[in-house]
């Protein structure tokens, strides 16, 4: 509370435990003269025996003296409160303002632009033969990262439409599309083709890596999709253990028969396969580990929760690398310490065009 406002005095008079302040004093002195005057006379008129009416009188006096350093006291009291409510709301309101001023640091390497929502086709639009025609597909490539030492491990492949007008749709709205028209199985072909001259370098280089391209349930029960896969695999001279074909859970599950024996099928060309989207409740790593699968994808911020400590244990087990999805954030990066070793996400690198494969089988992979 402000000097100008600092208590004087405390009094007590039955329950009451008044604060004086300066503003008051003069006033609070001459009641307290008053009352004690009338207290006195009171005293004096009762040990002289004066009369009934002049100690009642007196005694009134010394009453309406209390009332009134009450009042007084009351007054101030609530106008102490008042001054103090006033100052906290302002002490408050400068709070507000510098919470208002406060900006938070960034934490990671510079923050990436500003991200480009890509347009959604249509529930009613489909993608026909012709508009997935080599050059009207771009092609990306994703670094999965070696968490331990930063260094490109793998590399994620995808695709996207670039229409004529200039206007360009990403992987997901691209697969829907493929979907409805019934052209997946082709889509994935030639996204595997485009990976082609990338795996060709990185078995030249022999670094080991191996690239993840995108499989659907209906692509491993479609003969065409086999049958070119092969091709591929032909002219690509033992690039098969750099082949990784990706499905995710719910494709596994939706699997026909003929489906599982296009996996089986293309396994023992030495194709390898992954997981993604896999749950801690999801098939048992040991049996994925028979059928050809060396990798699952976990998202990220699941990968720290302690259902999946009994999963990771079993992939383990089973020799199936688990790969962190979605490393956004570094936040995200240290949470993941000890549950695996390779990631991917917008921490490490974006999907990157890579425009050099279009035109020639030659070209180093990025």
């Amino acid at each position: 509370m402000r000097q100008g406002h600092t208590s004087l005095w405390r009094t007590d008079l039955g329950a009451w435990n008044l604060r004086i302040t300066r503003g008051t004093e003069p006033l609070f002195i001459l009641a307290s003269v008053m009352c004690v005057l009338a207290i006195g006379i009171a005293l004096v008129a009762t040990l002289m025996g004066s009369s009934d009416r002049l100690v009642i009188a007196a005694i009134f006096a010394a009453g309406l003296a209390q009332l009134a350093i009450l009042a007084l006291a009351r007054r101030d009291n609530r106008d102490v409160v008042i001054r103090k409510l006033l100052a906290d709301l302002a002490a408050l309101d400068r709070r507000v303002a510098i919470l208002t001023e406060v900006r938070v640091p960034v934490k990671m390497k510079p923050e990436p632009e500003e991200k480009v929502l890509l347009p959604q086709l249509g529930p009613a639009q489909a993608i026909d033969q012709p508009q997935i025609a080599q050059e009207q597909l771009d092609f990306y490539l994703e670094p999965v990262v070696d968490l331990s030492s930063g260094r490109t491990a793998h590399y994620r492949a995808s695709v996207m439409l670039r229409m004529a007008d200039g206007v360009s749709f990403g992987m997901d709205s691209v697969q829907a599309g493929a979907d409805r028209a019934g052209v997946r199985p082709l889509l994935e072909t030639l996204t595997l083709a485009r990976a082609l001259p990338a795996l060709r370098r990185l078995k030249e280089r022999g670094r080991g890596a191996m690239i993840f391209t995108p499989a659907s349930a209906g692509s491993f029960a479609s003969e065409d999709f086999l049958a070119r896969v092969e091709d591929i695999l032909e002219a690509g001279e033992g690039i098969a253990d750099a082949v990784v074909l990706d499905m995710s859970e719910v494709a596994l599950a939706e699997l026909s028969a003929e489906g599982m024996q296009g996996v089986t099928r293309l396994a023992d060309k030495g194709i390898h396969f992954c997981l993604s989207g896999a749950s801690s409740y999801g098939p048992d790593p040991a049996t994925l580990a028979s059928i050809g699968f060396r990798f699952v994808m976990v998202e990220a911020h699941l990968l720290a929760r302690s259902d999946y400590d009994e999963f990771a244990q079993a992939c383990g087990y089973a020799g199936i690398e688990i790969i962190a999805a979605h490393v956004d954030t570094r936040d995200v990066l240290a949470q993941l310490r000890g549950h695996t070793s390779l990631g991917f996400g917008e921490l490490f690198a974006p999907p990157r065009l890579v425009r050099e494969l279009r035109d020639s089988q030659d070209a180093a992979a990025a």
